[in-house]
């Protein structure tokens, strides 16, 4: 389980890439976080970022991104909205390569 650490730490990749390798074929991680949806990040959004993100939190990100550039096996199944009108998103992703 990735619990709000997506958008605070360094490297979002890396860990989802250790995430990964921690889970058997077929196993499950479950990520809560706060992610942009789109393709594009608002004007307010990145404006927020550049008090936030010295601070506490990075709120540009999105998981999409993450995912892609992780190369992990991995694939969402679940991905639905939390909180902030969607701003939080909870997701499940399977590791792919086994039995379910």
């Amino acid at each position: 389980m990735l619990h709000l650490i997506l958008a605070v730490i360094a490297d979002p990749v890396g860990c989802l890439q250790e995430a990964a390798q921690a889970l058997r074929p077929g196993g499950r991680l479950v990520v809560f976080d706060k992610f942009v949806r789109g393709e594009r990040v608002p004007l307010s959004l990145r404006a927020l970022n550049l008090l936030a993100k010295p601070l506490f939190t990075d709120v540009t990100r999105r998981f999409e991104d993450i995912l892609e550039r992780s190369e992990a096996p991995l694939r969402v199944e679940h991905d639905a909205p939390a909180l902030l009108g969607g701003f939080f998103r909870h997701l499940r992703l399977g590791k792919t390569g086994g039995p379910r």
